[in-house]
Order: C-alpha cells, then structure tokens, then sequence
C-alpha cells in the first residue's frame, strides 16, 4: 500500500517517486544501505574550504519575516519557510539542510558570502529541512531551529542554525548549549515545537526533497537549478549569475516580480526533467495523460447532473494549498458546462497535514445530518479559511452552518467516519494518486493545480467521445461507466503469507485475535522508536483484535549496537516470559540510543533494573546464545521482501516506515474486512 501523496503546485508532472516504495529507508525508515554517519561525502558533494563564518553571521542582517505565500511551482516557498532576502528578489536559493552534516555546514559558509555578494534585493536564501535517517541527532536540531522560527521568525531561526552547525556534537548536552547560544532555552523550545506541530513541516520538507531527487545534503535549488552537495563559491557563482541573466529577461518580457520565482523555477524544472528523458524514447508510445482510470463513484459526495457527459473525480485535502486553490477553475469549468459537467469529492488527506482528516470526517458528518447540499456548504467554509480547521474551528463551522453541534462533535471523537475516508484513501492509493489535487476527468488523470485551459483541453475531447456514446444508444446518464469501463482498475492488494509465530517469537494481545501484527524492528532505530506510540494507539483502537508478534532486524551495518541489544530483549524474553521481554523493550526504546547507551554495561544495567539474572545475562550475551533467532528473523524479513525498519505485516498487508496511526488503521481495516 503506498502512503506518499505530496501537494502539487500547477502543472506539477506526476512523481515517480512514493512516500513508502522505494524511498522508504530515507524518508521513513532505516535501511540496510544506508551510509554510516562516518562515510565519506558522497561522489556529487564537493567539500568547501574549511573556516570561515556559519549561515547569515557575516551577511547582511534582512529578514522579511515570510518567505512567501503559498508561491507555487515544482519548489514552494511559503510562510512557514525561514527565509533570508526579499520575497521579490530575482533569485530564490532553497537550501536543504542537515545540521549534522558535516559538508552542511561547510556549504553553509558559501552561503553566507553569497549573501554578501548579492545582497538582499537580488538573492532570497530560503531553508528547508532534510535530517538524514542516519543521522540520529539531525531531525531533534531540525524541529529546534523550526521552533525558534515559532518563536522568533526567520531572524531567531537563523540564530539557532549557526549554534548548531557552531556546537558540532548535537546529543542533548549539545542542543542544550545551542538553544541558550541563540537565546532560548530548550525547553522553551520544545513546548514551541509541540505547540507549532514543527514535526510535520519537517515531514513535509523531506517529502519535497524526495520528490525532487535531492537523496543527500547539502542540496540547494537556485531558481529550481540544482546544484548538489558543498560546492565551492565559484560553482555557485557560475549558476547565479547565468540565472541572473535569464531572471533579469523575464522581468523585462513583463513577467511580473511577484510570479518570476514561480516562472523561472517551472522553466528549469520542465528544462531539468526533459534533459533526463532518455534519447532512445519510443514516441510513438502514448502520452500518459491519454490512459483512462476506472474510478468509481461509489455514493461520494457530487455537484452536477447525474446525466451529466463528463465527470470530474477530485481527489482533494482541506488543509492542501493547492487543492483550496483549485476550486475555483472548478466553479468557472462547472458554470461554462453547466449541465455537462458533474464533480464528485474523494478525500486523500495528506499524512503531514494534521487537521486534513478531522476536516474530511467533518465534511462527511455535514452530509450525514443536511445530504450532499450540507457537505458542500461544509466543503466551501472548510476551504474559505485553511487555518481555523483546529477543533475550535470546526465547531464554530458546525453551528455556523446549522448542525447538530453535540452530534457533530460527538462523531469527531468517536472516529464515526474514518471508516468511509479510509476506502477513499485506499482508492486513492490502488489509481495511483501521489499528490493534492488529483483528478480524473472521465477516468483522465489530471494532476496539480492546473489552469482553467488544462482542464478546458480535456474536457472538450471527452465531451466529443461522449456525445458518440450517447449518437450510438448510450444513456446520458451511463456514459461515464461507459467511458470508463475498459479502464485501469484498482488491483487487489497483495497479501505477505507469513509463518505463524513459534514460541521463539515474543508476543503480546490474544492468542487468537483475528489479526497478526508482525513487526519487524531495530532497538537503535530512530524511527523504530518513533514508530511505537502509533503501534500503541493501534492496540487501543482495535482492542483484543490484533496480536503483536516482534521480530529482531538490526541493521548493524549502520546500527552497530543493534545486534547486542536485540540479544539482550530475547535474553529478557527467555528468563522472564513475554512480560520480560517487553519491560526490556521499553527500557532500551526510552534511550537517546547513542552508542554508549545500548553498550554491555548499560545493557547489563537495564538487566539488573529487571531482575534477570545478570551472570546468565552476561554468558548469553558473550557467546552469541541468541543469534540464531535473530538470523532467523532477518532471513524471514529478506524473504517477505522487507528491506527497512520499522515495517508492520498487518494481516498479511506490508506497511513500511514510521507511519501514522491513520495508515496502520487503514490496513487493519483491511484485514478484518470479511
């Protein structure tokens, strides 16, 4: 099941890449082959003379405090993005940074002579967030820097960017003495980063880092120009000043200063990705555009005549940019085909957007109590305003738009229709959705916030096919089936078969709950660890339905103490049970899981806390007692095809990465489906 829908700006093409697929290991999960955090730079990342001042210290002091609105094209740049310069600036370097990478810190050097050398007016300089898995410390200094920007704007936030890459160690004596260098203290800064939700924009930032390819840091985008790893300040210069030339012609063509950065980055972008097609391309192959999708209707939510000739499915989400920006080409297209046209809604909330889904269920809960007029009028207010879908928000919509305030409440909190946004994401997944707006224009796929014009083209042709249908005895009213039954259609999901637990294996809930959940993990993980309050709330969501069967897959060639500890939690199991197990579980996850941490000697205290028998502890441990099963585990994983952690067999159904309770509920809903 794929997991990785990312917001489209207009004309966005349609990423190959997925949240979980291949990407997995970078974006979500650790992976087998993965660099360690010794490695050198890699081959495309040209190490910058060492000295020299940190980020902005030594330019200009210029903080607009927004680095923009919502810009779109293929690199955004909004409001919740630091930023440095003036948002008109001809130029727009967007920095993906690393603070625990070394070769960060040194391009974060040529970064501040460019600020010196072009000034505010003509460089904008907007960072973005991109922590490497292997990297433990990277993302905590990540959603520190964000919280100083909660807290203070791009000024503060650049404050906390040159204390980190200043301190160099980064555990938490380290982020400590880096939050008081730049005025704060760190927990100051983290109830900030609890109340900002900063993690979720550093979800977001990897995912657009991902979608553009950039697999390592540092990596920067001039005017959507990449340039890749820490060049030295000739290099730079070499692609400013070219993209200066061209940015100073668009200006003078009448390309308005506040649609250059939008412009210039769609042309480089476009010009980027067709220099990669390959020169052997068969042309005579279809455009992907052309390719029909069997997408059903299934009772959604729909504006528009049922005998309408052209049907437009939206995949949407109320907290995406992009799809708020879509609706009205969708008012103009729907008032120029009046009854020609018919929309019909499928939410695809987004896994970074927090209050997507609550808004979906709020919708969804409007149409329950006033039909399908009640959701739309919950679908404009929705979008009228992105930022009042907090709780207080919807409940001040539902009493604005006449509803049952206690009922529609009440459904909220029960999760009353997650059910029905679950099939929706399902669907979503199976017909190859991967951004916020997606559309099927008569099973046409369409995707991004396109113009009216990219829109009008389709339509026309399918008008056109359907008015054929309908010259040849079809019904109005059956076209769109008719249309779109030859389609693609969404495949079964693939079901893992995967051996029953043995007495080996530790375990907890029912022996015979109607599902199995498999997990597979690493004790020195970091997203392993991120992934086990979701696995929780799972469990209290489904009580006594699922069983949690773990099994040990340390990835030692990154994790170097995975292995010791994963012998030391089934040592725990063989004296003292499942209980025993799982007490050690919890004792080695609540580590900062630095080396040292999961070490013999810290391992054998977590013994001791337990009340194992330590000199047994010990012989196991130092003749490898354990091993067998651990291999036995990790071959399992090979042979299911598992090649990351955390990973999750719900059922039969693979979910990889750290992944929200949303997508885990998804598959156990799939598993207990009769």
């Amino acid at each position: 099941m794929r997991n990785d829908r990312t917001e489209r700006g207009p004309r966005a093409a349609a990423s190959p890449l997925r949240w979980l697929g291949l990407i997995a290991a970078f974006l979500l999960a650790c992976g087998g082959s993965a660099p360690s955090a010794e490695s050198p730079a890699p081959a495309d990342a040209v190490a910058a003379p060492e000295g020299g001042v940190v980020a902005a210290r030594g330019a200009p002091a210029y903080f607009d405090g927004a680095a923009g609105l919502g810009e779109p094209g293929p690199i955004p740049v909004t409001a919740a993005d630091p930023a440095w310069g003036s948002p008109t600036a001809p130029l727009t370097l967007v920095s993906f940074t690393d603070f625990q990478c070394p070769y960060c810190r040194k391009a974060a050097v040529t970064v501040a002579e460019l600020q010196q050398l072009y000034g505010p007016s003509t460089l904008r300089v907007v960072w973005k967030q991109h922590p490497l898995p292997f990297h433990a410390n990277a993302r905590p200094a990540a959603e520190l820097a964000l919280a100083a920007f909660a807290l203070g704007g791009s000024e503060a936030f650049v404050r906390m960017h040159d204390a980190l890459f200043d301190q160099g160690e980064l555990g938490e004596d380290g982020l400590a003495a880096a939050a008081t260098k730049a005025g704060f203290g760190l927990a100051e800064l983290r109830a900030a980063a609890e109340r900002a939700r900063v993690g979720a924009k550093v979800d977001e930032d990897v995912a657009l880092a991902q979608r553009l390819e950039a697999m390592g840091t540092p990596a920067f985008f001039l005017n959507g120009v990449n340039i890749r790893g820490a060049q030295p300040l000739t290099k730079f210069r070499e692609v400013i000043d070219a993209e200066l030339a061209a940015a100073k012609a668009a200006l003078a063509s009448g390309v308005p200063a506040g649609r250059l950065y939008a412009v210039r980055t769609t042309a480089n972008r476009g010009a980027e990705l067709a220099a990669a097609e390959p020169d052997d391309a068969d042309d005579d192959e279809p455009p992907a555009d052309t390719a029909i999708y069997a997408v059903p209707i299934d009772g959604s939510p729909t504006l528009g005549d049922a005998s309408a000739l052209v049907t437009i499915v939206v995949f949407s989400d109320f907290q995406c940019p992009f799809c708020s920006r879509i609706e009205p080409t969708l008012a103009q297209l729907r008032a120029k085909y009046r009854g020609d046209l018919r929309v019909v809604w499928k939410n695809a909330p987004l896994p970074f957007h927090d209050r997507a889904e609550p808004a979906a269920a709020f919708a969804i809960e409007a149409r329950a109590q006033r039909g399908d007029a009640g959701f739309w009028a919950a679908h404009d207010r929705l979008f009228a305003d992105l930022t009042k879908l907090d709780d207080a928000g919807l409940e001040a919509s539902a009493q604005a738009l006449g509803l049952d305030v206690p009922r529609t409440l009440r459904a909220l909190k029960e999760g009353k229709h997650l059910r029905t946004i679950d099939r929706d994401v399902e669907l979503a997944d199976a017909v190859g959705v991967d951004g916020t707006p997606t559309m099927f224009i008569n099973g046409r796929k369409l995707v991004g916030a396109q113009p009216f014009d990219a829109f009008e083209g389709i339509i026309e042709q399918e008008l056109t096919f359907a008015r054929e249908l309908v010259a040849k005895g079809t019904p109005r009213k059956a076209v769109y089936e008719a249309r779109t039954k030859d389609g693609k259609r969404a495949d079964a999901p693939k079901r893992l078969e995967v051996p029953a637990p043995t007495k080996n294996n530790p375990t907890r809930g029912p022996d015979k709950a109607p599902v199995t959940v498999h997990v597979f993990s690493d004790f020195q993980c970091p997203f392993c660890k991120r992934a086990e309050p979701a696995l929780a709330e799972l469990e209290a969501a489904f009580p006594g339905k699922l069983r949690v069967v773990w099994h040990n897959m340390p990835l030692s060639s990154i994790h170097p103490e995975a292995h010791l500890a994963a012998a030391a939690s089934l040592e725990a199991f063989r004296q003292k049970g499942a209980k025993g197990f799982w007490a050690m579980h919890d004792r080695l996850f609540a580590t900062e899981q630095r080396g040292a941490d999961l070490q013999r000697d810290a391992l054998r205290e977590h013994a001791k806390v337990l009340g194992l028998d330590v000199a047994r502890f010990d012989a196991a441990l130092a003749r490898g007692e354990h091993d067998a099963l651990i291999d036995e585990d990790v071959r399992l994983a090979e042979k299911l095809g598992v090649d990351g952690t955390p990973a999750f067999v719900i059922g039969g159904y693979l979910v990889s990465g750290a992944q929200p309770l949303r997508v885990l509920r998804r598959a156990m809903n799939r598993a207990l489906a009769p």
